[in-house]
């Protein structure tokens, strides 16, 4: 197994976090040890005197992160360092988890360091944690260097890995990720194609969507709802309406996503009609139309008829006070040359009640 080196703020020097070589162990009960230790014995036993056991200072720090008070919590890991007090391996996840929330990448950084430091190189579940911790402070160029760090790559880290370059906009490095997991005998599951369906869709890779449309129905996937919707989104995008349709028609409960997807592609590929009835189909059926589906809607109105129709499905549902509906009926009723119809503009409406 290949050793690997860590991210770590400069000053910090290369640290190994996935490696075999450690003189530190991690037992069972969840805390750190130190083979020796230079802090103060005597100020240790007076934090412990005064009620701050270790039980009890690991206790608070989740409590400080459950309530998002992440610096006041960073604050007491520190004195816990400083004093050589044992810190739970629980203690160290919740931090990283309330960085992810908080995308605070500093904080986070620095629980990495003491992390390494503390010889935790062998714990997957606080690796995890790291690479959340990175993609969702949109470090992706560190999250990627940890990635390729981490001797045994599990499905989840590749999900992870692959949904954050996708959802990221990064749609090549998405598919070259991808082609890395297939070479690493990694089988891809409901929770990775979404992603690499979203990646096609965008870069118009229509031979790899169809090669996992086909793996899809080979292993049942296709009648998962969330890889439904994205190879409907993905055939929608890349053009082509029939094969969305039939994936979509599928489909034994179809998402809001599917509807939009399909309702999208009908009303940009100058399909009104189709588009408005699927719309009235929707309105029957539990998964309710949205703000997506009702702009995708009224971009495909061909006659004033349909447009008001839309438009008083729009009053009875309330999304006439959305802005971006408004604007919306606004080029519907210019287009359809009914001018007097629109809307009041944005800047003429009242404006919206304010609670103090």
């Amino acid at each position: 197994m290949a050793l690997a080196f860590v991210v770590l703020p400069p000053n910090y020097g290369s640290h190994r976090f996935f490696s075999r070589h450690t003189n530190d162990s991690f037992p069972a009960d969840g805390f750190r040890r130190r083979s020796s230790t230079t802090a103060s014995q005597t100020q240790k036993l007076r934090l412990i005197q005064v009620g701050y056991s270790p039980n009890n200072m690991n206790q608070h720090i989740k409590t400080l992160c459950s309530e998002q008070r992440l610096e006041e919590a960073v604050s007491i890991l520190q004195t816990m360092e400083q004093q050589d007090i044992p810190v739970e391996s629980s203690s160290y996840a919740r931090l990283l988890q309330t960085c992810a929330d908080l995308q605070a990448l500093e904080q986070g950084k620095q629980i990495h360091t003491y992390i390494v430091l503390n010889g935790l190189t062998e714990n997957v579940y606080l690796g995890s944690k790291l690479l959340n911790m990175y993609v969702m402070c949109g470090s992706l160029v560190e999250a990627r260097l940890l990635f390729d760090q981490i001797p045994k790559r599990t499905r989840f880290f590749w999900n992870m890995m692959t949904r954050a370059y996708s959802m990221s906009g990064l749609y090549n490095e998405a598919l070259l990720l991808y082609d890395k997991m297939l070479l690493a005998n990694v089988q891809p599951n409901r929770f990775t194609y979404p992603f690499v369906l979203k990646a096609c869709a965008y870069t118009k890779s229509i031979d790899l969507g169809r090669e996992i449309h086909e793996y899809a129905v080979d292993v049942g996937l296709d009648s998962d709802v969330f890889v439904g919707s994205a190879l409907v989104d993905m055939y929608v995008k890349c053009g082509f309406l029939e094969d969305a349709r039939d994936v979509f028609d599928k489909m034994p409960e179809p998402n809001v996503a599917a509807w939009n997807a399909i309702i999208t592609g009908y009303a940009q590929s100058g399909y009104g009609e189709e588009a408005l009835s699927l719309l009235r189909e929707m309105q029957m059926m539990p998964e309710k139309p949205d703000l997506d589906t009702i702009v995708s809607a009224l971009s495909a109105c061909a006659t004033l008829q349909q447009g008001k129709e839309i438009h008083g499905f729009i009053i009875k549902s309330g999304y006439d006070s959305q802005d971006t509906v408004v604007t919306s009926l606004a080029s519907m009723y210019c287009k359809c040359g009914s001018v007097g119809d629109t809307p009041l503009k944005l800047d003429e409406r009242p404006p919206r009640n304010v609670t103090a």
